[in-house]
């Protein structure tokens, strides 16, 4: 994440991955596996 907080979660958007920070908010797409 943007901040490197440790508090994210996880949340999916149709076929994307993204990490959501708890902490400032930033979204950031993580790859497929």
């Amino acid at each position: 994440p943007v901040c490197k907080r440790p508090d994210t979660k996880i949340a999916k958007d149709k076929r994307l991955i993204f990490l959501d920070c708890n902490a400032c908010g930033a979204r950031s797409s993580v790859k497929q596996l």
